[in-house]
């Protein structure tokens, strides 16, 4: 659903540009100015009766005209629970930190189009809105965009996306995959594990493989290859500062 401003455009459907496959939405910011007034683009509403995280994504592109403006386009991402009697706002960006493209490009005069991204000039975004929106309840996003006639702006890619943890990953804060592994496996932890030291991994015979050091900045998802060794049992133990955790792999 469109919420216009009233003004000379408003969002709608093109071909002139995507991120992917052939249609994205724009708004032709470089043709009209709202004058502070808003244009909203309404999902559906949606809901999701379980997640452990809820992720919003979308592909947007936008170019200055005038990189020194003083009143840049806004583009701001705006979630209601209510059917619109209430917003909260979740992103929003404007002039250079909402540009996809630097320098700001030029147009011969008289040209009436502005900005059309290529491929390579699209910035994907990625918002948590986990704790903002509680399993079952219903809600709708609304792209709001603010145009001071600088540039137009794209939006493509737009999906919501439900996430849950691995059961074993919940309860330990850790989870380590494949098991049985071809020639990889990965440890991932539930956050980030600034207490883990060393990551170890020895052969049946006890000859050390594998070692891998920390000093508080590992990250959430560490890879292990063990391509080069032969298929068997090996042992795994990873060092934190307040404990010891072993397990075993096979290798196939």
């Amino acid at each position: 659903t469109i919420d216009s401003s009233g003004s000379g455009y408003s969002w709608e459907k093109t071909s002139l540009a995507a991120s992917q496959n052939d249609e994205s939405m724009w708004i032709r910011n470089f043709r009209f100015n709202s004058n502070g007034k808003h244009d909203d683009l309404y999902s559906q509403l949606m809901h999701f009766e379980n997640f452990d995280s809820l992720i919003v994504q979308f592909d947007v592109a936008h170019a200055q005209r005038s990189p020194s403006s003083f009143a840049p386009d806004t583009l701001e991402v705006l979630l209601t629970e209510d059917c619109a009697r209430t917003f909260q706002s979740i992103y929003k960006k404007w002039g250079a930190d909402l540009a996809t493209v630097s320098p700001a490009p030029s147009y011969p005069p008289g040209d009436t189009l502005g900005f059309i991204p290529t491929a390579t000039q699209w910035r994907r975004e990625y918002l948590d809105i986990t704790s903002r929106v509680s399993p079952g309840t219903k809600f709708m996003l609304v792209f709001r965009n603010t145009s001071n006639q600088e540039n137009n702006t794209f939006l493509d890619l737009v999906s919501v996306r439900p996430v849950i943890l691995p059961l074993k990953l919940k309860e330990n804060g850790f989870v380590i995959y494949p098991n049985p592994f071809q020639g990889q496996f990965t440890i991932r932890h539930l956050t980030l594990p600034t207490t883990l030291r060393a990551v170890v991994v020895t052969n049946a015979a006890g000859q050390t493989v594998y070692r891998r050091q920390f000093s508080g900045d590992a990250g959430n998802y560490i890879d292990v290859n063990l391509g080069v060794y032969s298929a068997g049992m090996y042992h795994l133990k990873m060092i934190y500062t307040d404990k010891v955790v072993n397990t075993k792999l096979i290798r196939r």
